[in-house]
């Protein structure tokens, strides 16, 4: 039963993904699909490929946003600068 739920979020994800990209298109601003990035957070990772206009967007295993650095495990490995 878990896998199915996984399989459902994974498809509403990808459909939000392609709602969000069609909005841009029609409101004439563009995704830059280049600075996109995937990051699994927890144990579980799944090997989900999501796409954007049908290009991969890309993965990462942390991602730094306004000072801090989040970890797909969540742990605390690199110090903030």
């Amino acid at each position: 039963m878990e896998k199915k739920k996984r399989k459902k979020k994974e498809r509403v994800l990808e459909n939000n993904l392609a709602a969000m990209f069609d909005w841009s298109v029609d409101w004439q601003m563009l995704v830059n699909k280049g600075k996109c990035r995937c990051l699994h957070i927890g144990y579980h990772k799944p090997n989900q490929t999501y796409e954007m206009d049908r290009e991969a967007v890309n993965r990462c295993g942390q991602e730094k946003d306004r000072g801090v650095i989040i970890e797909s495990d969540l742990g605390q490995h690199e110090r903030v600068a």
